[in-house]
């Protein structure tokens, strides 16, 4: 289980986020700065069973969300990142980690995230 705390490095400066909702198989956590900017994390766990292979899964998704105050003409800047991971439900934890190391890696090289955003495929 996570901490009460989970702290990114966003844009250089280190977030604390505190937990705020602990269910069964999810957690959220928010921080809300001096200025009323708000960050949420949400990690969420669930398994299903795919109607074409009948294979379970378990699908685990973090998702992170930010939300700016109001600029002074009242627009708000929202912006969502999130990823998803399915493994079969009988893998291991190494599965997990393979996958999602090979995302981390392709996304923070080699400026992918930028090409991202520029709609390159």
């Amino acid at each position: 289980m996570f901490s009460n705390t989970i702290t990114l490095n966003i844009d250089s400066v280190d977030r604390t986020l505190v937990k705020v909702n602990q269910d069964k198989y999810s957690g959220e956590y928010r921080l809300t700065t001096d200025t009323g900017d708000r960050f949420t994390l949400s990690i969420r766990h669930s398994t299903y069973v795919s109607k074409t292979d009948k294979v379970s899964y378990d699908r685990h998704n973090y998702e992170l969300s930010y939300i700016a105050v109001p600029d002074d003409n009242g627009h708000v800047f929202r912006s969502k990142g999130y990823f998803v991971l399915e493994v079969p439900s009988n893998a291991t934890s190494t599965a997990a980690h393979t996958q999602s190391s090979g995302m981390v890696s392709f996304l923070t090289g080699s400026g992918n995230v930028d090409k991202i955003a520029n709609w390159e495929s």
